[in-house]
């Protein structure tokens, strides 16, 4: 068991003077005060002792933060998955569109067709008929 200054347990604990201070006021380092001055005691295995606390707590912010962000994960998974359905709706849609889109440009062509031909015999008629003859039948 030593007895030693703030400072010197800071180098010993690899950390900070104000961490020190900090751990001793929170009661997880030992410590004595005498003649005004603040003493650290530490056993010999103190600082494997501390170097493992801190490593168990980083360890277990570590943890906690990798469940963080399994859980985002798992978020963003049904978020695309929800995308991913909203998109295969959307292109039946558009195929749907497409097939009707078809079946009308289909009748207009037949109707066209039926009114070309209804049509037609009459401007040949027309074509050969003459010019004066067209004329009498407006003025009608």
């Amino acid at each position: 068991m030593k007895k030693i200054s703030i400072k010197e347990a800071a180098q010993i604990l690899g950390i900070s003077e104000q961490a020190v201070r900090k751990r001793i006021s929170r009661g997880t380092l030992d410590s004595v005060k005498e003649n005004g001055h603040v003493y650290v005691i530490l056993e010999d295995d103190s600082a494997q002792k501390m170097e493992r606390e801190d490593y168990e707590q980083f360890f277990n912010l570590f943890l906690e933060e990798i469940e963080k962000k399994e859980i985002e994960i798992k978020e963003l998974k049904e978020i695309i998955k929800q995308k991913e359905e909203k998109i295969d709706l959307l292109q039946n849609e558009v195929k749907e569109a497409l097939k009707e889109n078809a079946k009308l440009s289909q009748g207009v062509h037949i109707e066209a067709r039926k009114l070309i031909e209804t049509f037609l015999p009459m401007l040949e008629d027309m074509r050969h008929e003459p010019v004066k003859k067209r004329n009498k039948k407006k003025k009608k």
